[in-house]
């Protein structure tokens, strides 16, 4: 079975690496559509040995803007030939024990994963997967997103702001349901560590535009430290095994 993962990334040199080791376990390729990144993303995407990867450059006036992510998500897998494609954030692990033999067997054409936010009070090791450091977290049913389809089954798709909601008609015009088994999980990995956390909240509360300020997207950047680290502490206490 052959398969391929998308994202989109601006300035992911910390947790680019854990991407890579992890989705090259099973994907033949892996294409990031970078947003003018200034660290070592970039370099570290195209240096990369254990699978094919490629970097699509786009520009959005040093700003980050969810419409431009979105349009890139709604298209980006169109010209795919992989059996199943995987469209996700740099912090988002499709996980599942055995995914290949899972997709073989159930043969959907759309899936949804199971949504958990991820926790650690440690930044991971590099050189060893992220999956086998990281295990605990909690429910999200944010990021329980429809993200693992079959492009040779799908027409047209339309992602929401964010990607958490989307309408996927299938090549015979039919609105597609997806499909959701409690083993596939989407692990967002954004709490490994308060510093990392803290760090990317800022760094993303200072590209936004002012247009996605007044329409209230992604003001879940713009909180206090205290209410930052209000938040980490709640998700470390209720945090649970995973995997």
């Amino acid at each position: 079975m052959n398969l391929s993962v998308y994202a989109v990334a601006f300035n992911e040199e910390k947790i680019i690496p854990f991407f890579l080791d992890y989705y090259s376990q099973f994907v033949s390729k892996i294409t990031i559509y970078d947003n003018e990144s200034t660290d070592n993303t970039v370099s570290i995407v195209n240096n990369y040995k254990k699978c094919e990867t490629e970097v699509i450059s786009f520009h959005s006036e040093n700003s980050m803007n969810d419409y431009i992510h979105r349009d890139i998500k709604n298209k980006c897998w169109k010209d795919s030939n992989s059996d199943y494609t995987i469209v996700v954030d740099c912090d988002e692990f499709i996980y599942h024990p055995n995914l290949v033999e899972f997709l073989t067997t159930t043969k959907q054409a759309l899936y949804c994963p199971v949504g958990y936010q991820m926790v650690s009070e440690k930044f991971p090791e590099y050189n060893k997967l992220i999956t086998d450091q990281i295990k605990t977290g909690t429910a999200d049913p944010m990021y329980s997103k429809p993200c693992l389809f079959s492009p040779r089954d799908i027409k047209r798709c339309h992602y929401s702001i964010g990607a958490h909601t989307a309408k996927f008609t299938s090549i015979n015009d039919e609105v597609l349901r997806p499909y959701t088994d409690s083993e596939l999980k989407c692990l967002h990995y954004k709490n490994i560590s308060y510093d990392y956390r803290s760090n990317k909240n800022k760094r993303n509360l200072n590209r936004m535009q002012d247009t996605e300020v007044i329409k209230k997207i992604g003001m879940h950047y713009d909180i206090t430290e205290d209410q930052a680290l209000d938040e980490f502490k709640k998700l470390l206490k209720e945090s649970k095994e995973i995997i």
